[in-house]
């Protein structure tokens, strides 16, 4: 029968480090309400995550064949437990026939089920997930903390303060800018001492940056912070890993508005990784609709680009930049590009002020000149 064994001054690191990211046991997501415990070649890995961030500690042995769910409440219960009644190593069982694990100290056996759940695919977030040439963002952890409940405190008194969206912004030059938006008033900036090799534009939830910060237990913290599609990382040299997705301001309005004009649930909208979003209108053209970067890390006032890339043989001609120029007095802005013998046009709509009709009008005039001038090139380019 498969065993883990585990200190147990290694299992209160366990749950005091990564409990913290686990889902809530109410959250509907029974599975990740648990830890994986898994056999690598690095070691023993448990591993929480609630979806939006994960941390990962090798500690222990095992002789599993297979990755096994233990419930958090188990370890939290068995740690107690050791403390209680002195006992220097914890040993669980694993019974896969008979679906539990039990925890097996010198006076105490409490079995558990093992859930039949689908847990997330550990292995892809840790090794498979690009990180495009993160940017290295040195940090006392001490400062970082402080920075985040000074910008949280004065957020709107009808949210929830640590859920606070907090942009990290740096130019390199020694300096993090840490941001939080206060709905009735200005925004709460707070800088402190950091170093980095690049620049530094994220934003993420401040309660779950807070918790990845304590877990780490480092008194400097080193964050990997990728592409704004990418995990925000942090690894320490006690075999501790932890990821934290960023938060998306302006995305999920641009989808709902998408989705209402094509008649459609969003959750059935089809979005690329990278936040395009293509719409195939009635003469089976496809326009991509994008969110345009700009200074505002919680983009308010945020630009929406349509763009369309005509076929490569398109001559210029007066007839073409006649249909442009149609395109953009119907736009607050037109923008034509020739990129690789191709011309690319983005017909640009502030956010604050797209409704349905203004989606459907340039929809409308960009079909048209595709049909008027050639097939689309199935491209995009951000």
């Amino acid at each position: 029968m498969p065993t883990i064994t585990i200190d147990a001054d290694e299992l209160q690191e366990v749950v005091a480090r990564l409990l913290p990211f686990r889902s809530a046991p109410d959250a509907g997501r029974p599975a990740l309400a648990h830890l994986q415990v898994a056999q690598t070649p690095e070691g023993l890995r448990w591993t929480a995550t609630d979806s939006y961030r994960m941390g990962c500690l090798l500690r222990g042995t095992s002789d599993l064949a297979e990755p096994v769910l233990v419930e958090a409440g188990l370890l939290d219960f068995a740690h107690r437990a050791a403390s209680r009644n002195d006992v220097e190593t914890v040993r669980f069982e694993v019974d896969v026939e008979d679906g539990t694990t039990t925890l097996d100290l010198p006076t105490l056996r409490v079995p558990r089920p093992i859930p039949p759940f689908e847990y997330p695919d550990v292995d892809h977030f840790l090794e498979e997930v690009p990180e495009h040439n993160p940017t290295l963002l040195q940090v006392s952890s001490e400062d970082l903390r402080g920075a985040l409940h000074a910008v949280v405190t004065f957020t709107d008194h009808h949210r929830d303060g640590p859920s606070q969206p907090v942009a990290l912004r740096s130019a390199g030059d020694g300096t993090l800018e840490v941001i939080s938006h206060w709905p009735d008033g200005p925004d709460t900036h707070a800088f402190i001492p950091a170093t980095s090799d690049g620049p530094v534009d994220a934003v993420v939830n401040a309660s779950y940056l807070h918790d990845l910060i304590e877990s780490s237990g480092a008194v400097d913290v080193t964050l990997f912070i990728g592409a704004p599609t990418d995990p925000m990382r942090v690894r320490t040299d006690d075999d501790f890993h932890a990821l934290l997705m960023p938060i998306h301001l302006g995305q999920p309005a641009l989808e709902h508005k998408i989705a209402d004009f094509l008649d459609m649930e969003r959750d059935d909208l089809y979005v690329t990784e990278d936040g395009w979003i293509p719409i195939t209108t009635v003469d089976d053209n496809e326009i991509w609709v994008h969110l345009l970067d700009n200074a505002d890390p919680f983009r308010r006032g945020a630009v929406v680009r349509f763009s369309a890339v005509l076929a490569q043989d398109v001559p210029a001609s007066a007839e073409l930049f006649a249909e442009l120029n149609d395109l953009n007095r119907q736009a607050v802005h037109c923008r034509v590009l020739h990129v690789d013998d191709r011309v690319h046009v983005a017909a640009e709509y502030l956010l604050d002020t797209l409704d349905d009709a203004e989606i459907a009008t340039v929809c409308r005039e960009l079909d048209h000149q595709l049909s008027a001038f050639g097939p689309l090139f199935s491209v995009h380019r951000g």
